[in-house]
């Protein structure tokens, strides 16, 4: 029984993967392939990753998908702290959605979540900041069909 084979990639701030691959080098060697889906995912936040996302909706036949952080991180009193709300990622989300045909939204629940909750439930608590980020983006895409 076959079933959909879905990759991500990471792409740093350098505009490449870790090793120097770019996003054409990326198409190109999975071109071949029955994929379903290709698109980004972690590292980096959504304003790093709309050239990739763009790219994609130009070079890529399949559905395209994307995870951001919540932006990039950064060390605010000796912690990481991700700086988009909820509704700024749902923003970008929503205009990859429309500009570029995004098909597939995601996010990592314990980048978007507190790095430490007390109450030892941080997974629950990611999880519920990114039901609410999807639920704003939904909102906001509802019965759009501009996109791809």
């Amino acid at each position: 029984q076959r079933r959909p084979l879905m990759v991500s990639v990471t792409m740093e701030t350098t505009g490449t993967m870790l090793l120097g691959s770019d996003m054409a080098a990326v198409v190109n060697a999975l071109k071949p392939f029955p994929i379903a889906s290709l698109g980004l995912n972690c590292a980096t936040g959504p304003q790093e990753m709309a050239e990739h996302v763009r790219w994609l909706s130009q070079n890529w036949p399949g559905l395209i998908s994307c995870q951001p952080n919540a932006g990039l991180p950064e060390l605010v009193d000796g912690k990481t702290h991700y700086p988009l709300g909820a509704e700024e990622l749902a923003a970008w989300m929503e205009r990859f959605v429309v500009e570029d045909g995004l098909n597939l939204i995601g996010g990592d629940v314990v980048e978007v979540s507190p790095p430490f909750d007390p109450s030892g439930n941080t997974a629950l608590v990611g999880a519920t900041m990114l039901f609410e980020i999807l639920c704003v983006l939904a909102e906001s895409v509802r019965g759009r069909r501009d996109a791809r």
